[in-house]
């Protein structure tokens, strides 16, 4: 008897294991079904919409499991029928919407009155241009994810009578868990957004700040500095500030210097919850003016930065990630050995090297470990090669969204 040919083989053994995620009898597979379900997503997303023709298990389950549904984004973006489908599809289950048109079409009123009509459904929601919505109360909305390149657009439309420029308020989403805001507001922004209402209590805050009155005594982070676990600050031009901030839940921020390096800042911060500093400098040849002071500095674990000479600020380091070198080569083997002597519990130092950096800075992080007498480990790689940072906060489903 001829043995069945490799190709038939291969289907055999596709139908079992088939057979073997769809049986009734073994329930610890539905975690493979669902991740099944959200890898084909990612690879093709209208192909979720017609999973159910694979089998009737998958229809059953799968299709109706809150938490892969909520992975999976959807993009209102093309055609009003997929985001019927989908919306039906999906039964019951808590949804992530992203409104991503610039344009707005002939369908684009419609599918807002389906996300209107959904609304004590959708968790998560991106708006690129249709600020209108946010007029309306989304009870269960946990992330709200603003871009802030069509705010002018808008707010001329208000000045022209036609248009109002919506604000937000703890009523309109008592649930509301995570800010961003994506891009660089205009001047009034913080003044018409934050300024007129109270906000609920937020998690995570990715805020770019621009006016000298923004911090610490903005509404928006007085009413949430008691909840504040990760926040993003972006300082601004031109401008020389001295603050003092209490977050007492806080345990990673990063920190974005303007690119023309003209500000001062001097950041006091009682954080004793903090593990993770981000600094990132955007134009990697002006020289940092920010002067960050910790009143806990031990319980910092992870540090990315550009600069070697403030590792010793930081004497419960664990992690040490530099990103653009920009001290001198001369002095990166003295200031690193001499900051190692400061974190004795330092544990790996990792090297993103970008394509314009100098292939000695690399040599040189080698000689300052040898010259600590160190057992710190080293690792050099390419920034996109980082999957997920450690100590940065990862908002889920079960804490967040």
């Amino acid at each position: 008897m001829e043995s069945p040919s490799p190709k038939v083989q291969g289907s055999r053994e596709v139908d079992a294991s088939t057979s073997r995620i769809t049986s009734r009898a073994q329930i610890l597979y539905l975690d493979i079904l669902s991740t099944i379900f959200v890898n084909l997503a990612l690879e093709d997303p209208l192909g979720i919409l017609y999973a159910g023709a694979v089998c009737h298990q998958w229809r059953q389950v799968a299709l109706n499991t809150p938490k892969a549904w909520y992975m999976i984004p959807h993009s209102v973006s093309s055609h009003l029928k997929y985001l019927k489908i989908y919306l039906d599809r999906s039964g019951n289950a808590p949804l992530h919407v992203e409104m991503r048109k610039v344009k707005s079409t002939k369908d684009t009123e419609a599918e807002i009155e389906l996300l209107i009509e959904q609304k004590d459904r959708i968790q998560c929601l991106t708006i690129v241009r249709q600020y209108h919505l946010l007029r309306y109360s989304f009870p269960n909305l946990q992330k709200l994810v603003l871009d802030a390149h069509f705010l002018d657009e808008m707010k001329l439309l208000e000045n022209s009578g036609s248009e109002t420029v919506p604000s937000f308020s703890s009523t309109q989403f008592p649930h509301l868990r995570v800010f961003e805001l994506l891009g660089d507001p205009p001047d009034w922004f913080n003044a018409k957004i934050w300024r007129s209402r109270t906000m609920p209590p937020l998690q995570r805050l990715a805020l770019y700040l621009y006016l000298p009155e923004i911090l610490p005594s903005d509404p928006c982070l007085t009413a949430c500095a008691d909840s504040l676990v990760s926040l993003t600050i972006k300082l601004p031009q031109g401008r020389n500030h001295s603050e003092r901030l209490n977050l007492p839940r806080l345990r990673h921020i990063q920190i974005i210097e303007p690119h023309d390096g003209t500000s001062y800042t001097s950041f006091e911060m009682d954080a004793p919850s903090l593990v993770s500093v981000h600094h990132i400098i955007s134009n990697p040849n002006i020289t940092s003016t920010t002067k960050f002071t910790l009143q806990s500095p031990q319980t910092v674990h992870f540090l990315r930065t550009s600069r070697i000479s403030g590792i010793h600020l930081y004497p419960g380091l664990r992690s040490l990630w530099l990103e653009h070198v920009l001290d001198h080569e001369r002095w990166v083997v003295p200031q690193l050995a001499a900051g190692m002597r400061f974190c004795p519990d330092l544990e790996e130092i990792k090297y993103l090297h970008h394509d314009t950096d100098s292939p000695h800075v690399s040599d040189a992080l080698r000689r300052a470990i040898m010259a600590a007498k160190s057992m710190v480990k080293l690792s050099i790689c390419k920034p996109n090669e980082i999957v997920h940072l450690p100590g940065s906060v990862i908002m889920t489903d079960a804490n967040c969204c």
